[in-house]
């Protein structure tokens, strides 16, 4: 599990944990809501997610494989 807080208008995150692109192992929340891929969010890479829109400075990602 990887927690980082936002800062203003960020849409890129880059984890330190490799998952697998598109095998439904990565759940993301923001503050505690569970976001869905493709309409929240994108997995870039293995190690990056983009978001759709900027988060707000304080807000809290969660990353977590399954």
């Amino acid at each position: 599990v990887e927690t980082i807080t936002a800062t203003q208008g960020q849409t890129v995150f880059n984890l330190t944990n490799a998952y697998t692109v598109g095998s439904t192992l990565l759940q993301v929340f923001i503050n505690g809501a569970a976001q869905v891929i493709t309409v929240d969010y994108t997995e870039t890479t293995t190690t990056r997610v983009t978001f759709v829109t900027g988060l707000n400075a304080g807000d809290v990602a969660v990353f977590r494989v399954n």
